[in-house]
């Protein structure tokens, strides 16, 4: 299985990012989990004068039909950063061994 870590900066919470991967991902066989946020101050980050950080997991859906990994799915989250001017600071591939295959 193929899953992202992915951080980024931004307004996170004032331009209302979840929102924007959730209709992305709506009809997609991948989620968002483990999500993170990070606000320096409620009052401080409001008004957009002091960027949040997000960390999530991006992983494919448990009972997708296709296995595939994520990339597809990584491609809608980066251009809704990119929209809403936040900025990615890192991804990291997870890469899990198949339980599938023999093990005699």
């Amino acid at each position: 299985m193929h899953e992202l870590k992915i951080k980024a900066s931004g307004h996170i919470l004032e331009r209302d990012f979840l929102s924007q991967v959730y209709e992305a991902l709506r009809d997609k066989d991948c989620d968002v989990t483990d999500i993170e946020i990070f606000c320096p101050t409620l009052k401080g980050g409001w008004n957009e004068q002091c960027p949040s950080v997000i960390i999530f997991k991006l992983v494919p859906e448990i009972d997708a039909s296709d296995k595939k990994d994520v990339a597809e799915c990584y491609d809608l989250i980066r251009n809704a950063l990119r929209r809403l001017d936040c900025r990615l600071i890192y991804r990291k591939e997870i890469t899990y061994a198949s339980l599938s295959g023999d093990q005699g």
